[in-house]
């Protein structure tokens, strides 16, 4: 439409030129002569003419004027009448000649298919077609590749990019859109990636993402956005990925996470936040978790731990508080758990342990503390009870047991002592009991008894002693009594009976001795008493 406008306007200034032909006929012929020897070079009319014209107006303008007629007067000042002829027809002429001579191809737009042969070596403004007829580009081409600006459509003619191209590429500043019509991206391009500042939205018109590309991916500083256009996350991308330092927002403006990124995840130094708003980690992060030094907090801002993390578990040196601020362990862990060397405590600040720990137990060489810090046991352990060799102390920290343990329990060769550190007992035990072996003492140091124990009680081969030292009775016992084969003796020493005893009391076959030793009666006996004779002496009992 713009060409047909054009040329009717050309039209007429034929008409208008042809009647002022007549008038300015030598001027004319003089103008058409200059330039009929440059019509070979269309590009250099224009100027040739306005030289040409300028000449004339120059000389008009220097010529002395003949009467006041040869004037017209505007306010104060007189301006030739010729010369206002001359320029109102040189204007004509001048659009005469550019309409007439001057190339339009530049107005011209040509319709090319994309198999046509001319087009690799094409030139200009072209609208191409596909195979099916459908708009493919539409813009310029230079020696048939995509130059300047211009648009691209898909098969079935919806816009896909306006903007910029070079060398058959999309370069320079420009705009993708979906397959709705909406922009997908606009911004800067190289080689048909993204590349360089640009924003990126989604079909329904939603921000994604604000600021720089590198080969198709986030990289340098942007802003990536929610689907309600709030942002989640703004700092450094590096292929598509957070990296650098940034902040991480959730949909309703809080700060999840503000430090470093590496690979998209929590890498270096950062903060980590509760929806409160409160901190709720802070310190070194890798691959998305706690790692290196750092301190966690509960949601009340308390300090829950300090100290070093591995893979997101408190791992190394660390010290666990409680939720009134109290020092609750200070040590090594290992998975998030007391492992190592470490010290416990008990509410009240006294230290409750200190000594080996594996998974969360006691376990290796330890002690133990009551809440007044006195030492109640000082061994090993084994999945957190006494196990191995150990130490146990009263309330006042008086030893009262020391030997091997087994699952909590006094189990092995050991010794107890009373409140004095008296020994009471040396031997086996088991579960805590008195069991095999064993030496039972009076408080003045002299054994009791010494022989086999069995749930506490004598029970098997052992002999037993008043608290002088004198031997009572050596030979069988069991539950406690006399019973089997044994030997009762008087406080002098020399045996008083010996044979069978059953419940403590003589029965079966056995002799009996007077003080001096010398036997008195050798037989049966029958619930302590020999037989048919008059009654025996009992026995004595334990």
């Amino acid at each position: 439409m713009v060409i047909n406008n054009i040329l009717k306007v050309t039209n007429v200034l034929d008409k208008i030129i042809f009647a002022l032909e007549k008038i300015f006929y030598p001027f004319i012929q003089l103008v058409r002569g200059r330039f009929t020897s440059s019509l070979t070079n269309l590009k250099r009319l224009p100027y040739t003419a306005i030289r040409y014209i300028q000449e004339r107006i120059f000389k008009l303008l220097h010529s002395k004027p003949l009467s006041q007629n040869d004037y017209l007067k505007i306010r104060s000042f007189y301006i030739s009448k010729k010369l206002l002829l001359i320029i109102f027809i040189a204007f004509f002429i001048l659009l005469y000649i550019f309409l007439k001579f001057s190339p339009l191809s530049y107005l011209t737009v040509t319709t090319l298919s994309e198999d046509a042969k001319e087009l690799k070596t094409f030139s200009g403004k072209v609208i191409l077609l596909d195979k099916d007829g459908g708009v493919k580009y539409e813009g310029k081409l230079t020696e048939g590749q995509y130059t300047g600006k211009g648009k691209l459509y898909d098969g079935k003619g919806n816009l896909i990019y306006e903007g910029q191209f070079d060398k058959g590429a999309i370069n320079g500043q420009g705009t993708l859109f979906h397959s709705n019509g909406a922009v997908r991206y606009e911004g800067v391009f190289s080689n048909g990636e993204f590349k360089g500042q640009g924003k990126l939205y989604d079909e329904n018109g939603n921000v994604v993402y604000v600021g720089e590309f590198n080969s198709g991916a986030y990289a340098g500083q942007g802003k990536l956005y929610y689907p309600g256009g709030k942002i989640k996350y703004e700092g450094g991308f590096q292929n598509g990925e957070y990296n650098g330092q940034g902040k991480l927002y959730d949909e309703n403006d809080k700060t999840l996470y503000q430090g470093e990124f590496a690979n998209g995840a929590y890498s270096g130094q950062g903060k980590l936040y509760y929806d409160s708003g409160k901190i709720k980690y802070e310190g070194g992060f890798q691959n998305g978790e706690y790692n290196g030094q750092g301190k966690l907090y509960d949601e009340n801002g308390a300090l829950v731990y300090q100290g070093e993390f591995n893979n997101g578990n408190y791992g190394g040196q660390g010290k666990l508080f409680n939720e009134k601020g109290a020092l609750v362990y200070q040590g090594e862990f290992t998975n998030g758990a007391f492992s190592g060397q470490g010290k416990q405590f008990h509410p009240g600040g006294k230290i409750k342990y200190e000594g080996e720990f594996k998974n969360g137990e006691y376990n290796g060489q330890g002690k133990l503390y009551d809440e007044k810090g006195i030492l109640f046991y000082q061994g090993e352990f084994k999945n957190g009870e006494y196990n191995g060799q150990g130490k146990l102390y009263d309330e006042k920290g008086i030893l009262f047991y020391q030997g091997e343990f087994k699952d909590g329990a006094y189990t092995g060769e050991g010794k107890l002592f009373n409140e004095n550190s008296e020994l009471v007992y040396q031997g086996t035990l088991k579960d805590g009991v008195f069991s095999g072996d064993g030496k039972e003492l009076y408080q003045n140091g002299n054994v009791k008894y010494k022989g086999a124990f069995k749930d506490g009680i004598y029970n098997g081969s052992g002999e037993l002693y008043d608290e002088n030292g004198v031997l009572l009775y050596k030979g069988n016992f069991e539950n406690g009594l006399y019973s089997g084969e044994g030997t009762a003796y008087n406080a002098n020493g020399t045996p008083r009976y010996t044979g069978n005893f059953a419940r403590g009391i003589y029965d079966g076959k056995g002799k009996m001795f007077d003080d001096s030793g010398n036997l008195l009666y050798e037989g049966e006996f029958k619930n302590g008493s020999y037989q048919p004779a008059q009654t025996a002496e009992p026995a004595q009992p334990q």
